[in-house]
């Protein structure tokens, strides 16, 4: 079945949108490294959910964060985990 994603400039094709929640955690450093290679092949679009950071580094092109109800784009995961860092340390 196709299913497609309308927007009033475009519209998607939906078979190729994944929507991933990965739990790494059970998954061994192979098996998370073939995941990521998988996706990253996929000729579509991949929204990904994960707190594995070598998964998100290896396959995320852009980050987007989810705090306090709302979602904003970072520059990147790993910049965003410097900053949270930086800002654990200050206290």
């Amino acid at each position: 079945m196709l299913h497609t994603l309308t927007h009033p400039k475009m519209t998607y094709d939906m078979s190729l949108f994944a929507p991933l929640i990965t739990q790494t955690n059970n998954l061994d450093l192979e098996s998370v490294a073939a995941l990521a290679e998988s996706v990253k092949t996929f000729k579509g679009a991949v929204i990904c959910v994960s707190h594995d950071q070598y998964f998100v580094n290896e396959v995320a092109n852009e980050a987007w964060v989810v705090n306090d109800g709302k979602v904003t784009q970072v520059e990147s995961f790993e910049a965003y985990r410097k900053k949270q860092l930086k800002l654990l340390n200050k206290n």
